[in-house]
């Protein structure tokens, strides 16, 4: 009997929550004339792991571009990366970014992030909103 009880035991803990997220859910905005806009959040690792994203959603305005950081900045409109290890106790820096490219309007993106192959998934979601600036004198009119 308890040979049976350790290898069910075994195989949960083995599938357990390998990371966590400072925030699923991140808010951004500003003026669709700036270059970009931006935030950050971590991925806290509670063992050793190999992470990798995917873009799963990606509700842009037409014109729009995005970027994520993590840990270091890949390319602009990069919609996966290749699972990456980061060891147990660390703190990985997850940011995300959208250039507006002088369009308003409200984008979404939301990223899956997949631990050691799957074992373990979770996302972010990245909103932000591109305002057009308005002057008094357009307001008035």
């Amino acid at each position: 009997m308890k040979k049976v009880l350790f290898l069910f035991i075994i195989p949960l803990l083995s599938i357990g929550q390998l990371f966590t997220v400072e925030n699923d859910f991140i808010e951004m905005s500003g003026s669709s004339d700036i270059s970009d806009f931006s935030e950050n959040t971590y991925v806290n690792t509670l063992s050793d792991v190999m992470i990798s994203y995917q873009i799963i959603n990606d509700s842009i305005p037409m014109g729009w571009d995005f970027q994520n950081c993590f840990p270091t900045c890949n390319p602009i409109n990069t919609y996966f990366i290749n699972p990456i290890s980061f060891p147990a106790d660390s703190s990985v820096y997850l940011n995300g970014h959208f250039y507006p490219n002088n369009i308003s309007g409200e984008g979404l993106l939301v990223m899956e992030l997949e631990g050691n192959h799957g074992t373990y998934v979770d996302t972010v979601t990245w909103r932000g909103v591109a305002m057009e600036e308005v002057g008094l004198k357009d307001f008035l009119n």
